[in-house]
């Protein structure tokens, strides 16, 4: 299953810090994950900059739930 909602910055820049904090996080962000889902496994978590905005692609594997 993949997720990918997009998030609107007012400059790159602000865009740039926000791709980078993800990537920094993924293991926080994986943790949070495993908390709402018995199911859903976090595998990556792949932030795309584009101009101002920010696409992150999550890809989870859920096994035999899906």
């Amino acid at each position: 299953m993949m997720r990918a909602p997009l998030f609107l910055f007012a400059d790159m820049q602000g865009a740039y810090r926000f791709s980078n904090w993800v990537r920094e996080h993924f293991e926080a962000i994986r943790e949070q994950a495993q908390r709402v889902s018995k199911h859903a496994q976090l595998i990556k978590v792949d932030p795309e900059v584009r101009g101002n905005m920010v696409t992150v692609t999550f890809l989870y594997e859920t096994g035999d739930a899906a």
